[in-house]
């Protein structure tokens, strides 16, 4: 457990030195480059991921509450409650794609110069 909670620090708190070159006027004659370090971050987004794929996942079974006569509802509740294999690799399948999917929709790349 230990090992787990300084993973995830670890991963939390990482972030990439970007260097980057821009131009410093000091006076109009002088113009000289000026080198720096921009970072940014790797986690980008936090927890978002896992909360949209947990509510979605959790969506069925909450739908299905409603209809507690209905066997094909109870037969998709239990496919989907936290327990079974099939959330579980939902659950892993649906937080890469958030990842991927809110990362690309929100990282401005036009922001990093390319060097």
């Amino acid at each position: 457990m230990v090992a787990v909670v300084a993973a995830i620090i670890f991963m939390e708190r990482g972030q990439r030195r970007i260097p980057v070159q821009y131009a410093k006027r000091v006076s109009p004659e002088d113009v000289t480059a000026v080198r720096a370090r921009t970072s940014a971050q790797d986690q980008y987004l936090g927890v978002i991921p896992p909360i949209f794929a947990s509510s979605i996942l959790i969506f069925p079974g909450t739908i299905a509450s409603f209809f507690p006569d209905n066997p094909w509802a109870l037969r998709a509740a239990d496919a989907l409650s936290p327990q079974s294999p099939i959330y579980m690799l939902l659950y892993v399948a649906l937080i890469i794609f958030f990842c991927y999917f809110s990362t690309a929709v929100t990282f401005n790349r036009w922001r990093f110069p390319t060097t």
